[in-house]
């Protein structure tokens, strides 16, 4: 089989786009476990469960529970901070 030029430079830039897409790539991991604001912790947040009821529409006021799971990653963690918007209220 003979190919002419003009066909396969088309077939090959297309195969060399696809190889190098993957290579390319960048994750945002980096970034994100070291960024200026990610804050670092002692412990792994493993489940939040969050249920809200007794909305009262007039005051834009609810009720609600946040149950949290978390693991220490160090020996003689004794407590964990966690912070919540200004607009809340803890009862």
């Amino acid at each position: 089989m003979h190919y002419s030029r003009a066909r396969i430079t088309p077939a090959l830039v297309a195969v060399l786009l696809l190889l190098s897409a993957p290579i390319a790539a960048q994750t945002n991991l980096e970034r994100v476990v070291n960024g200026p604001y990610t804050p670092t912790h002692d412990f792994d947040l493993i489940h939040q469960r969050i249920e809200v009821g007794g909305f009262d529409w007039d005051s834009t006021a609810f009720d609600g529970v946040v149950g949290t799971t978390v693991v220490s990653l160090r020996e003689g963690l004794a407590g964990v901070t966690l912070d919540m918007d200004r607009r809340l209220e803890v009862r």
